[in-house]
């Protein structure tokens, strides 16, 4: 978890970590796809990363890729996704 000594399992991890992402408002914003990818991707990568031992490297490459997905499902099916109420 981000700046805490406690342990717990990945998703625990990865949840906490989205929340505390989320409350310091240290997200953005997608125009496109009124997306925040930032945080929700970070926060699985580095409850990810810690488990696995993953290098800077190997964190930073991650984000890029999961924010490259995110970004790309959500043009691919926005705004449609509203409109059928989601």
């Amino acid at each position: 978890m981000l700046a805490r000594p406690e342990r717990t399992d990945l998703q625990t991890a990865a949840l906490l970590n989205g929340i505390a992402i989320t409350t310091a408002d240290y997200d953005d914003t997608h125009l496109q796809t009124v997306i925040h990818p930032s945080g929700t991707v970070l926060a699985a990568i580095l409850a990810w990363g810690e488990v696995n031992h993953m290098s800077g490297k190997e964190v930073v490459l991650a984000f890029a890729v999961g924010i490259e997905a995110l970004l790309r499902i959500g043009i691919a099916i926005s705004p449609g996704h509203y409109t059928i109420g989601w």
